[in-house]
């Protein structure tokens, strides 16, 4: 059981359709059709992606995984294996926002709420990203693996 943080490189074809999510709102947002609350992505070169802050030390991915083994409370009631991913957005204070599935296991709905309850947990504990110094909001994702020890 682990977390996994999906990089640039993990997935491109999620970087390829959240760079021109990105792109199509800061276009819309230069031309007076939205308001600027343009989330940035993870895979934007133009910002320093958000951290996570969990403890002291190691890798990204060492304290994600470090969270995960201090929270997970593995669900009791369905044999289900897999990957969960969400994503959500790191606000310029550090709360988490519009927190959603981006894949799910299906017939696991335990371990899904597991999921999403471990990533609401995560809310105080994110760095937010920044551009050009200024801290700015960015969508991220993040993986929870369901699988036997």
């Amino acid at each position: 059981m682990h977390f996994e943080y999906i990089t640039r490189a993990a997935c491109p074809m999620v970087a390829a359709i959240a760079l021109l999510l990105s792109s199509a709102n800061l276009l819309a947002a230069r031309h007076g059709a939205l308001p600027d609350t343009t989330a940035y992505t993870i895979f934007d070169s133009r910002v320093a992606a958000p951290e996570f802050t969990y403890k002291k030390g190691g890798t990204q991915r060492e304290r994600l995984n470090e969270f995960y083994r201090d929270n997970l409370r593995y669900p009791q009631e369905e044999d289900c294996t897999g990957k969960v991913y969400l994503n959500f957005v790191v606000e310029p204070d550090g709360r988490l926002s519009s927190i959603g599935f981006v894949r799910e296991i299906p017939g696991c709905g335990c371990f899904n709420a597991e999921a999403l309850r471990l990533v609401r947990l995560m809310e105080g504990y994110w760095r937010p990203a920044t551009r050009n110094g200024k801290k700015v909001r960015c969508r991220t994702f993040v993986a929870v693996w369901f699988h036997d020890l």
